[in-house]
């Protein structure tokens, strides 16, 4: 499932969100439109939600949605 976390890791930042850095060089993203801001990349989640269906799939499992 490597496969997975390599598109996580290609995924681009969707608008409105933006790549930041702050004073001591460390990344965060920032919602443009609400002023948001967050260290784990917008679209993690969805990769984290992908991981968890190929899993349960894999494991022959059906899977259920937290």
């Amino acid at each position: 499932m490597l496969y997975i976390a390599e598109e996580g890791l290609k995924a681009p930042v969707p608008e409105p969100w933006k790549i930041e850095q702050d004073p001591n060089e460390e990344i965060f993203y920032r919602n443009e439109q609400t002023g948001e801001m967050m260290d784990d990349h917008p679209m993690d989640e969805i990769y984290r939600e992908k991981f968890r269906q190929a899993k349960a799939q894999k494991m022959g499992q059906d899977y259920i949605q937290e």
